[in-house]
């Protein structure tokens, strides 16, 4: 995980997020969340949704799945808590 720059760094703190997965398989996170092992072990996940679903279908699913489920209850996420064992 690397350091959000400034503006996911914004998107991280208006979302009250720890941190994100980009398409191009990188996790940006808040200071002080680089440490965080479960975190990265459910970030490590949404990487290996994008290396099986590819980038693009990664994007456009996730930002459905957000739309339609919501956060909690996206699949991907759902997926990415139980691998990550929580």
């Amino acid at each position: 995980m690397k350091p959000a720059p400034k503006p996911i760094l914004w998107f991280l703190q208006a979302s009250n997020s720890l941190a994100i997965t980009m398409p191009w398989k990188t996790v940006y996170c808040r200071p002080g969340e680089q440490g965080n092992l479960p975190l990265a072990a459910h970030e490590a996940v949404h990487v290996a949704q994008i290396e099986r679903d590819g980038a693009i279908k990664w994007t456009i699913k996730i930002l459905y799945y957000l739309m339609r489920y919501g956060y909690l209850k996206s699949p991907y996420e759902i997926e990415a808590r139980m691998k990550a064992g929580y």
